[in-house]
């Protein structure tokens, strides 16, 4: 059986691909560059490792009514039990920021999401520069879409996406963990979900990372491909030259620490 593995570098995701290879079938497992691949140089003929990184997103319908349809009758209950509940309970509000508003909505993004994320953020200072100006340049033509949802005046979950022809892109987003318990950005990516399915677009797409809360949504992936490009010239040539150096240098690594492993398995059974 061809079975494709997410997680292949992990600790876990190790054992997974080692078990499934040794029961026999052919795997197809997805990498991050230069993340750590040792330790399975002895299955590497059934394991078909392809860089870059998996992308969920929606095929979306035609009404919202027919996208909850398409999820089990279990997760169907949960999006709109927890819609009801949140809506009857605190009356919110949902607030546009684009494209008048901008620079006020960014700032209730970038709180929230820091707020969530206290220990790591996706939105480093030049990222977050680079954003607002990607951001502001698509506003004026209505291709940016950054709203939050507000109990009582608050922004408690924020949401950033922008459109890209018939799909609408979800990049980041943010949310209060006070309100962690009434599932705050679970409810406001729903909102944003069926507002692009009613705007007529045929693709949600989740951008880059298989992350869970992203696969409550949907089963469907795709893989991002990874592309190099170096400058002409001699500095081009050295950047290109160091790579395949690198490159190398991992790969007898690998090899070493498997015949390593071998040697202390031979020795180990008799």
């Amino acid at each position: 059986m061809k079975i494709a593995v997410t997680g292949g570098t992990g600790f876990i995701g190790h054992y997974i691909l080692r078990r499934l290879a040794v029961a026999g079938h052919q795997l197809r497992a997805w990498y991050r560059v230069g993340s750590d691949r040792s330790g399975l140089e002895d299955c590497s003929d059934s394991i078909e490792w392809l860089p870059g990184e998996l992308c969920p997103y929606i095929d979306l319908p035609d009404s919202w009514d027919a996208y909850l349809a398409s999820l089990s009758p279990t997760r169907r209950q949960t999006i709109r039990r927890k819609e009801r509940a949140f809506f009857r309970e605190h009356a919110p509000t949902v607030v546009d920021y684009a494209p008048d508003r901008l620079d006020e909505g960014w700032s209730h993004l970038i709180r929230l999401h820091h707020r969530q994320r206290q220990h790591g953020t996706a939105f480093g200072p030049n990222d977050a520069k680079l954003q607002l100006a990607f951001a502001g340049a698509l506003a004026p033509v209505g291709r940016v879409w950054l709203t939050t949802l507000n109990v009582g005046g608050t922004p408690v979950a924020a949401w950033y996406g922008f459109a890209a022809g018939d799909t609408m892109c979800f990049y980041q987003c943010g949310r209060d963990p006070a309100w962690e318990h009434a599932s705050v950005g679970q409810v406001l990516m729903g909102i944003m979900i069926r507002r692009a399915i009613e705007k007529g677009f045929r693709t949600f797409d989740f951008l880059r990372g298989d992350e869970p809360y992203k696969m409550t949504w949907t089963s469907t992936l795709r893989s991002d491909q990874v592309l190099v490009a170096y400058r002409r010239g001699f500095r081009g040539a050295l950047a290109r030259q160091g790579d395949s150096l690198v490159r190398a240098v991992r790969r007898a690594g690998r090899a070493l620490r498997a015949r390593a492993a071998s040697r202390r398995s031979r020795g180990s059974s008799s």
